[in-house]
């Protein structure tokens, strides 16, 4: 099945942290609020996942407290580039978000293609230096 990509919308991956102090349904509801400001701009959240509930390297100081767990969320989505400031605004501005950070996502399939080349290669003459060894 070819999916047909609107030309006109980019990919973006975004990651926000949660306060840790949430319940499962709140978390729930927040990820909702998200996905729905990405439709309301005309994006499409193409993949979510929950990277869960984790212990900070550092604290992190947010609406007057101080948290030490957050809980992480990784969205990859579709959206026009002028729709971008808007997101990250909204982001921005929602009260349980402590961090998150928005970038456009790299599609590179031939730098992966040149580093398998180049292992097999290593491979290769690993094999042919013990063979004339023996």
């Amino acid at each position: 099945m070819n999916l047909v990509k609107n030309s006109s919308q980019r990919e973006y991956e975004a990651t926000y942290l949660l306060t840790g102090d949430l319940l499962d349904a709140e978390v729930a509801k927040i990820r909702k609020e998200i996905t729905d400001v990405v439709v309301k701009l005309k994006g499409k959240v193409v993949e979510e996942l929950d990277w869960e509930r984790k212990l900070l390297a550092y604290k992190i100081h947010h609406a007057g407290k101080t948290h030490q767990e957050a809980i992480f969320t990784h969205l990859i989505v579709q959206l026009a580039p002028e729709k971008v400031r808007k997101l990250n605004k909204e982001l921005d501005l929602h009260r349980q978000i402590m961090r998150h950070l928005l970038i456009q996502r790299e599609v590179s399939n031939s730098v992966e293609k040149k580093d398998d080349k180049n292992k097999k290669v290593v491979k290769k003459e690993l094999v042919e230096k013990e063979e004339s060894k023996k």
